[in-house]
């Protein structure tokens, strides 16, 4: 049996669904930063914690919980600020997210499924607020995201099997309010809202593509290169220009240039499922 944590819960619906599975974390090892020690014990699974020199292991905060593969071959760093408090991340299986993350904020979370095909995916994330999610899904790959997280609650959710390019750009806040300036009203978000960005299983996203915040891609969808995505995609669809619109449907992929036609069977088969499941929950 499976087992998960209460720290995975309220993060978003559709996680713990088919194509956006949680972490089994019986396979996992935890690591409490909250010490000199647990720094060592840290880096001995491939995650180097840099903190400022002013932390406080004193007061008895813990700063991150660490979930780690054991056979995890990752190379992350991640910059802790004093500020950080009670994030945590959950790292499944040998390959997965590499880069640099910084944590600034409360109660964020980062959840890399991780892949069975040796990549190294390459990431830059900073977290500067409360309750941010970052899940990125298994088998999903990329070379070479950048993202913030801002506001309270901004979420990430990228679902299994997605490709990335290099150079992409995730959204999910403005970072500053714009405001008119005969009312004072914030004009580009509602306070105490998040907009998150949802990228459904099989997705392929071009090199230099920026989606912005409040976007849903749906299943198998193409993301043409240095597109900006600022409203849905529907399943099975090509979108490019800026701002990005449809260009064209019933498309998807295959990770081959080349694909024998049992790729391009099991792969069909694998967007239908995903794209039915995206129609029911509508």
């Amino acid at each position: 049996m499976s087992e998960t944590s209460p720290l995975m819960k309220n993060l978003h619906p559709l996680i713990g669904s088919r194509g956006f599975e949680t972490p089994d974390l019986s396979g996992l090892k935890k690591v409490v930063i909250n010490s000199e020690k647990s720094l060592q014990d840290a880096k001995a699974l491939g995650v180097d914690i840099i903190v400022p020199a002013n932390i406080d292991y004193k007061s008895g905060k813990i700063f991150l919980i660490l979930y780690v593969d054991g056979a995890s071959r990752r190379r992350l760093t991640v910059n802790l600020s004093s500020a950080s408090e009670m994030n945590a991340i959950f790292l499944c299986g040998e390959h997965g997210l590499n880069g640099k993350i910084s944590l600034s904020g409360r109660h964020n979370r980062l959840i890399d499924l991780g892949n069975t095909r040796g990549h190294k995916s390459n990431i830059s994330c900073s977290f500067w607020g409360t309750g941010g999610v970052l899940y990125w899904g298994k088998e999903a790959t990329s070379n070479g995201f950048f993202t913030e997280f801002r506001r309270e609650k901004d979420t990430i959710i990228v679902g299994e099997d997605c490709m990335f390019a290099s150079e992409i750009v995730l959204r999910p806040t403005d970072m500053h309010a714009a405001f008119s300036m005969q009312t004072g009203e914030i004009m580009n978000h509602v306070p105490g809202k998040s907009y998150p960005i949802v990228i459904h299983p099989h997705v392929w996203v071009g090199q230099r593509v920026t989606v912005l915040k409040n976007v849903t891609v749906g299943p198998g969808s193409i993301l043409g290169a240095g597109s900006i995505i600022t409203s849905n995609v529907p399943h099975s669809s090509m979108a490019g220009g800026n701002p990005g619109k449809v260009l064209r449907r019933d498309i998807s992929w295959t990770r081959s240039a080349d694909p024998s036609a049992k790729e391009i069977g099991e792969t069909k088969s694998m967007v239908e499922e995903h794209v039915a499941l995206f129609e029911a929950q509508g």
